[in-house]
């Protein structure tokens, strides 16, 4: 249920937008036969059109690249390096419990499924048992967009465990959706039409004269606990608000950023704001915003609350800056421990201002 009330809703779990529809239902059923499937090299071979379609995302290459490798066997997984009799555990580098197989690795180890669910998309991996099949299906009801987030994540999940292996370093399910963010954002931003490249600023800039610009973000920690930061400004770079939050029962990083605006959005109808421009540092967050259609997902359903809340401005936009652009929210969103549940007006704590005045020099 939304922040504005209205009666709960049922989503369809297997389809990106949450609608039902006797295409999903009958892949669904087709999944559930296939769970016994001994390994992905016994599904049928991918059509000609869904490698038209995977490689045409706007995804980095280097996440095709992994995805590709992984579908067609190509990644030195341990299943693969032990059959040649190379001294290596086959054990799967998350869970130790299977061998490293890729329907293992990247669908059916619990900590891989984790990482798939606290995504944007929510996916149940635990509904697929061969990797091939859940491309397939991933191709055939996701758009361009939610295909290059599927490839990201591949290449997030398959980067941390190199890091497990090499490094020592332990998984860390929050780590990895902040990779798969930061490997969004490096992509070049698209405007609202979808045809025109947006060049992202690298620094904060200063609104149209009458205009409050108010920077967000969110920093999200496991222990479904995210922490928000926001700061608004006026044309001459004068700080109207500054504040602080905790928020609760929050499924993912990404989703923390969609919850970040919400609130955002209330504080500055709260402040007495009417004429905004949020900016945001989650290039997830403003496509998604400016996509057409409205969705069924944990993420549309707070986007319709954002909508909701339109009505208090006269005057409202979201626009898209590098993390280098944001920096005065992030540090807030990073140290709410320190500043509690706070906002100030008209100032900002100490050890901020010097973030902030980097910004208008």
């Amino acid at each position: 249920m939304g922040i504005h009330g209205g009666s709960d809703e049922l989503y369809w779990s297997d389809n990106v937008d949450g609608q039902y529809t006797s295409k999903g239902g009958y892949n669904f059923m087709r999944m559930l036969l296939s769970y016994d499937a001994p390994s992905s090299s016994t599904s049928a071979p991918l059509r000609p059109a869904f490698w038209k379609k995977f490689w045409a995302t706007q995804a980095l290459p280097r996440c095709k690249e992994t995805s590709w490798r992984a579908i067609s066997g190509y990644l030195p997984l341990k299943e693969r390096l032990f059959r040649p009799r190379v001294d290596v555990d086959p054990g799967c580098s998350f869970c130790a419990t299977h061998w490293e197989t890729e329907d293992h690795f990247f669908l059916q180890c619990p900590a891989t499924r984790q990482i798939w669910f606290a995504s944007p998309g929510a996916i149940r991996a635990d509904s697929f048992s061969c990797f091939r099949d859940f491309w397939a299906v991933v191709a055939l009801q996701g758009d361009g967009d939610f295909l290059a987030l599927v490839q990201a994540t591949v290449y997030a999940i398959w980067e941390a465990r190199n890091q497990v292996n090499f490094q020592q370093r332990p998984l860390m399910v929050h780590s990895v959706l902040s990779r798969v963010e930061s490997l969004l954002a490096e992509v070049s931003v698209r405007d609202n039409g979808g045809e025109a490249t947006v060049a992202a600023p690298a620094r904060w800039k200063r609104p149209a004269q009458g205009t409050i610009k108010c920077n967000f973000d969110a920093s999200f920690k496991e222990g479904d606990v995210s922490r928000l930061g926001m700061i608004a400004r006026d044309h001459e770079g004068a700080i109207m608000a500054t504040a602080c939050s905790f928020q609760f029962h929050t499924i993912s990083s990404l989703l923390a950023e969609p919850m970040s605006m919400r609130w955002t959005m209330q504080l500055a109808i709260d402040l007495g704001f009417r004429r905004i421009c949020v900016e945001t540092d989650c290039v997830y967050l403003f496509r998604s915003w400016h996509a057409t259609g409205e969705g069924r997902s944990y993420l549309s359903s707070i986007l319709r609350d954002c909508r909701l809340l339109l009505s208090g401005f006269d005057h409202f936009t979201v626009s898209f800056v590098r993390r280098t652009g944001n920096v005065v929210a992030d540090f807030l969103a990073k140290n709410v421990k320190t500043y509690a549940n706070q906002v100030w007006v008209e100032e900002v704590p100490a050890p901020v201002l010097p973030l902030v005045i980097s910004d208008i020099t």
